[in-house]
């Protein structure tokens, strides 16, 4: 009966942590607006829902899905956004499905910070972006080792569709589990299971895979063309490496501390441990660390955005760390509670200093009391964790620092996470994708649909030409606007309605139209970018953008003014 009630609030604790990992990724999910990577996804499905035939991406299993919903529903932000977030969420039952190897309790920690940690929520809620392909190849592994041949067959059907992240983790995990088994002479990292029925498991999960790719590689039968895309990862992955490194190399390490240095701390800390006390698994989760972080490094035409293969292992490594921590509990809870609460304080204060140096010159003698206030802090913890460690215990000291600083590094992560994605609905500039811009269509879309009340009682709809502004960002916003037309110039004798140009670019015909520019995206200069102004967007997120504006054109005669005109 115990057991049952354990099982069950082991269950209930997941299921909660879904719950939290579906709120951070669904609430404000259609903010901001898609930028040209998304909406170049997006408008594949778009166009297979309206009976086109696009050029089919490597993201297949996306379009499919999403296709569907907007064959069914009306098209817009949220919708676009949906099947990548509800697949993100479902990370918190990665722990649960391996939790015999991680560990019961640590596969319940890892669970929350999985649902809250900035970079799983931050690509959850971006199309395009390795999440799916994380999340389905670790469930066909999952699936393999429980023996689920018809749910492994589908999850590799949808990983195999889900973009060049697929091929990329695992070219990853598979370097990553041979040198583990090689170097260490041990299969046992993490034990899979045989299979009984060798020829029944393959034959169901050979259905499965192919029933999926079936469905949801032909956009559920709308596009038989999509098939094309089924294989396409792999070719993307290949052509990326003669891209070379689009933004500045340092970002990848920058991403790397910026979002995940609380599970770089850690997991580092407990990959060594398990170095020197042999755990063979802690060896295995380092070794896909090093592994991955490597290749990322080296192979062209990696970004941040790649960190999410090295992100899962080093928090796995990190929880599995902190559950050993936390079994000193029981030698004295009063001393642990109390150095707990004094590193919290100091935590903060260091905090309050690091942002302190932001707003001040290093010229200007408040910096200096910045600075050392800063190395005040950490001084003052250093000297708790001393006094505890000679009073009581080393193993007291760390249980109590790790406590305080576990609750620090939790208010960061929700923090971090809110104000790096949609859910926050001021703007926000991260460096997942760095040759991304910010796209803000807002007075775009409120100039358009003023001019069209003003014109409220003509018979026809007012036109709208699009003029060497052609980007998938810009096809997005217009989509319900008809007619659209994208042209690279307008004759002289053109006389549409509305005309969105680039702001370099003036029409022939400018003389009977009234134009006004707009801001329609920002773009940050990553590249020109100083030590103290990525300090400043690490500490506040503030950094200097670059306007891109358009004009946008009403002809004269569509004006509130010329209403009135005898």
């Amino acid at each position: 009966m115990a057991d049952k009630k354990n099982q069950r609030l082991y269950l209930m604790l997941f299921l909660a942590a879904f719950a939290i990992a579906m709120a951070f990724r669904f609430i404000h999910l259609e903010q901001p607006a898609l930028n040209d990577m998304e909406a170049s996804l997006a408008l594949e499905a778009l166009a297979v829902a309206e009976d086109g035939t696009p050029n089919f991406s490597g993201h297949i299993a996306y379009v499919g899905l999403t296709s569907m919903s907007f064959f069914i529903f009306n098209a817009g932000n949220f919708l676009a956004r949906f099947w990548p977030a509800l697949f993100g969420a479902l990370i918190v039952f990665i722990p649960f499905l391996f939790r015999g190897s991680i560990g019961r309790v640590p596969a319940i920690m890892l669970a929350f910070v999985l649902a809250i940690s900035p970079e799983m929520v931050g690509l959850s809620r971006m199309i395009g972006s390795p999440m799916m392909a994380l999340i389905f190849l670790i469930f066909a592994i999952a699936f393999y080792d429980r023996q689920k041949p018809i749910l492994m067959g589908a999850a590799v059907a949808m990983g195999l569709m889900s973009g060049p992240g697929f091929w990329l983790g695992g070219f990853i995990m598979t370097i990553s589990f041979l040198l583990s088994y090689q170097n260490l002479m041990r299969a046992d990292a993490f034990t899979l299971k045989p299979i009984a029925d060798q020829r029944k498991f393959w034959f169901q999960s050979g259905l499965a895979f192919a029933l999926t790719i079936l469905l949801v590689g032909t956009c559920f039968l709308m596009a038989p063309a999509g098939l094309t895309g089924v294989f396409s990862g792999i070719i993307e992955l290949v052509q990326d490496f003669g891209r070379g490194h689009l933004q500045p190399y340092r970002l990848i390490p920058l991403a790397l501390i910026t979002y995940m240095a609380p599970a770089l701390f850690l997991g580092l800390w407990g990959g060594v441990r398990g170095v020197l006390l042999r755990s063979y698994k802690d060896i295995f989760l380092l070794t896909w660390f090093l592994v991955g972080l490597s290749l990322i490094l080296v192979l062209p035409g990696r970004g941040p955005a790649d960190l999410l293969w090295v992100s899962l292992p080093l928090w796995t490594l990190s929880m599995r760390f902190l559950s050993k921590v936390w079994q000193t509990w029981r030698f004295s809870k009063k001393v642990t509670i109390f150095t707990a609460i004094l590193t919290i304080v100091s935590m903060a204060f260091i905090i309050l200093s690091l942002r302190s140096l932001v707003n001040f010159a290093p010229a200007d003698g408040n910096w200096l009391n910045a600075l050392f206030a800063f190395f005040a802090g950490v001084a003052l913890i250093t000297a708790i964790l001393l006094l505890v460690r000679f009073g009581w215990s080393h193993e007291i000291a760390l249980s109590g620092f790790m406590t305080g600083a576990v609750l620090v590094i939790v208010a960061i992560l929700i923090s971090t996470s809110v104000n790096s994605t949609g859910i926050n609905p001021n703007p926000h500039f991260e460096m997942w994708y760095p040759e991304e811009a910010y796209q803000t269509p807002e007075w775009l879309i409120k100039t358009i649909e003023g001019v069209n009340d003003w014109n409220a009682r003509r018979s026809s709809s007012i036109d709208i030409a699009v003029v060497d502004a052609d980007t998938p960002a810009m096809q997005w916003i217009l989509r319900d606007q008809d007619p659209v037309s994208f042209v690279p110039y307008l004759p002289p004798q053109t006389q549409v309605g509305m005309i969105i140009s680039d702001n370099q670019t003036i029409p022939a015909i400018a003389e009977t139209y009234r134009g006004q520019d707009l801001v329609i995206s920002r773009t940050v200069p990553w590249r020109e970018l100083t030590t103290r102004q990525y300090f400043t967007w690490w500490m506040t997120r503030e950094v200097p953008t670059v306007a891109n504006e358009i004009i946008f054109w009403v002809r004269t005669n569509l004006m509130p003014n010329a209403q009135f005109s005898p």
